[in-house]
Formats: C-alpha cells, structure tokens, sequence
C-alpha cells in the first residue's frame, strides 16, 4: 500500500458552499420522467470574474429512452432563459448516460473534456473556457443515481484549483496537493498513479526489491523537469522548496518515473517529488510528498 501525502503551500483554506435549485418537468410522450436537482460545490480560493452559476447544459446519450441525442440544460440559479429543455429523464432509464458539456456564468463556459456523468465523480476535473478563450475555473460533476427510479440530484464542484475538483488528487493515495511560487508563472499540477510498482521486503522491512514504473499524469500545467528529496520535514515555504531542488540534479520529466530514481532502502520511507516549471528565467514547484508503507509480505 502507497500513500502520497503532499502539503499545500498556499495557506488559503477552501471556501465550501452550497447552492441548490430545482425544476418541474412534464411527462413526454407518455412516458414517466423524473425530476432533478442540482446543487453546486463552491470550492474557490478566489471569486471567479464569471459571475454566479446559473445552468449546466449537456446531452443526452444515444441509449437514453427519450430526448435520445438531444440537449438538455438545468438551472442553477436566476430566471434567466435556458439553452435548451429542462432536463428530464424516463423513470428507471438505467441505459440513460448524462454528459456535462458546458456551465453558463456571465457566458458559456465549455468543458474539456465533456463530462459523462456517473454516481461518483470523474478521477481528474474538467477545465472550462470560452470558445477559444483562456481556462476560466474547473468542475467535476457526479448523479446522486443512475438508476433513475426516483428525482435525482446532480451535484458540480468548482473551483479556481484543478485540485480540489479532482478526487484522485485527493484521495486515491490519501493526498493532498500544493504548489511553490514568489511569481505569477503557474505551478505544475500532476497525479500519480502506483498501479504498475512492486516492491518486496524482508521481516523487517528492509527493500529487498522494487521494480516497475509510477505513471506521471499532467491535470493542468505541465513541468520539465523533476527531482526527488528524501528530506521528512523539507519546509513548506518557496525559499525551502527552491533550496532542495537547487541540490538535486534534475532529470527530465517524462510519462514515467522508475522505481530506480527513489532509493528506497526501507520501508516505511517519505520521498518528495519536486516538479519545476520555468517560464523567463522564472520557476515555479509542486511537491508530492510520498509515504511508501510496508507492504504485505509474500508467502512461500
């Protein structure tokens, strides 16, 4: 078992706040429909330019009983007029498969990538932007059910931080996330994922093996390049961060890190993942701060 344990830097809490409508929708064609509800999970760090929420608008899948291939949009707030119908969906319409394509603020807002909606939320946010225009916030989006026997609630996270919309992030490896920067360039963001690693111990704990690949996903900006510090209690201001990579060699960031690069000797060991990103002569960090526990021993 891995856990990735990573400190955020900016020392600014998360503001959670919730915001709930609902709408009426009419029987079509004979058929039964349930209603939703949506409710919107404020987790900026900063207000965002765009204004309140006021509908989501998405498709419906090709499987879906009714409105099968056509827009829906569902309002969050205010009267103004939708985009489309009131979503609605033929009651016990398992097959049926939501997808999330845009939020509409002060315009619209359009996801990348579209959304399909499940019971729980997609593993990365998704960024959302005007038509050609720079990534404004970041959304997730989960149903409360997809079994459709009863009104429904779909529930979107937003926020200014890809981070806190993307529970891999956060949970997965029961991790947090958190950037390095005196400047205005952004910090990389990145997941990881421990799936292709093995690691073999002796009784006590002593790496007798570990092979394998920690897979390197880019959620938002990228990096060029990385080191790893085996310091337990590396500081969490920039001028620390910046000191420990200043120490290291850098390698290039690629797709993969081998097990190799950790060093890992002994179980249970924290290693930190400093990624840089450099824009004009200026360098930006994120640390990910990985526990590597002891694992079950093998048997004869």
């Amino acid at each position: 078992m891995i856990l990735k344990n990573v400190r955020a830097f900016v020392g600014v809490s998360s503001v959670l706040a919730l915001a709930a409508s609902s709408f009426a929708c009419s029987a079509h064609g004979g058929d039964e429909l349930v209603q939703a509800r949506v409710e919107t999970v404020d987790r900026t760090h900063q207000a965002l330019s765009t204004g309140a929420l006021k509908w989501a608008n998405g498709t419906y899948g090709a499987a879906c009983q009714s409105h099968r291939g056509e827009s829906w949009s569902a309002r969050i707030s205010g009267t103004d007029p939708m985009d489309n119908q009131a979503l609605s969906v033929v009651k016990n319409d398992t097959a049926c498969v939501l997808t999330l394509t845009s939020l509409v603020a002060d315009a619209a807002y359009l996801a990348a990538p579209s959304i399909d909606m499940t019971d729980t939320y997609a593993d990365a946010g998704s960024s959302f932007a005007v038509q050609d225009g720079n990534i404004a916030f970041y959304a997730n989006a989960e149903l409360s059910s997809t079994s459709f026997a009863s009104d429904f609630t779909m529930t979107i996270l937003f926020s200014d931080d890809l981070r806190s919309v993307s529970p891999s992030v956060t949970a997965t490896y029961a991790s947090v996330s958190g950037s390095a920067s005196e400047s205005q360039v952004p910090s990389p963001q990145y997941s990881l994922d421990f799936s292709g690693i093995t690691l073999q111990t002796d009784i006590a704990g002593n790496v007798e093996a570990a092979t394998g690949s920690v897979a390197v996903t880019a959620l938002g900006q990228t990096g060029e390049s990385y080191v790893i510090n085996n310091n337990q209690s590396l500081g969490s201001t920039f001028a620390d961060v910046d000191a420990a990579y200043s120490a290291s060699s850098p390698a290039t960031l690629g797709a993969t890190i081998g097990m190799g690069a950790f060093g890992l000797t002994q179980l249970s060991s924290v290693r930190n993942l400093i990624i840089s990103h450099t824009e004009s002569g200026v360098t930006s960090y994120e640390v990910i701060r990985i526990t590597f526990n002891r694992p079950a021993l093998d048997t004869p």
